[in-house]
């Protein structure tokens, strides 16, 4: 074998055994990235929990946007927020148009504009205003049916450091 011959082959083993190496560093990463994922999706699962349990602490996010629940660690914020339902638009011929209509009756045009489907007429708060002048169980059928609930998201934001304090006060 050449000197040249014996360099490339040399060449080819190193660039193979490199390339071994960063499969194998790719693969231990995603191992690890796959772990971590897991690990983020307890802990949010456990934030969700601990927000849900804690109403009263819930802060509105602006008209009709939901509420939301935030708590601080060391240098950080998180913030579990709960939005409104969102709107539902409905096909004119579907079972819960239909329904729609008769727990409206009259008010049923007024509140809602054909499309190729039905979405409400009005705003929001309007809405829900005359939906509360409904009687009760027609309010929570159009409810049930307009209304479609969603899932809360949680985010963390870093915060700027606290000043660092001594036993007798700020430094």
């Amino acid at each position: 074998m050449s000197a040249n011959q014996k360099r490339l082959s040399k060449k080819a083993q190193t660039s193979g055994a490199m390339l071994r190496r960063l499969v194998n560093k790719g693969f231990s990463l995603w191992l690890q990235s796959n772990r971590i994922r897991e690990q983020l999706e307890t802990a949010k699962a456990a934030l969700r929990a601990c927000a849900e349990r804690q109403p009263q602490q819930h802060v509105p996010l602006g008209a009709g946007k939901g509420t939301e629940w935030v708590a601080d660690g060391k240098r950080c914020r998180c913030h579990v927020i709960f939005p409104s339902p969102r709107w539902v638009s409905l096909e004119a011929a579907s079972d819960e148009a239909r329904a729609l209509r008769r727990s409206l009756g009259k008010r049923f045009k007024g509140l809602f504009k054909p499309v190729t489907y039905y979405v409400p007429a009005v705003d929001k708060a309007e809405f829900l205003a005359a939906v509360d002048e409904l009687p009760p169980r027609a309010a929570a059928r159009v409810l049930e049916l307009c209304l479609q609930g969603c899932e809360p998201r949680v985010t963390w934001k870093s915060m700027a450091p606290k000043s660092q304090e001594t036993e007798g006060g700020a430094k």
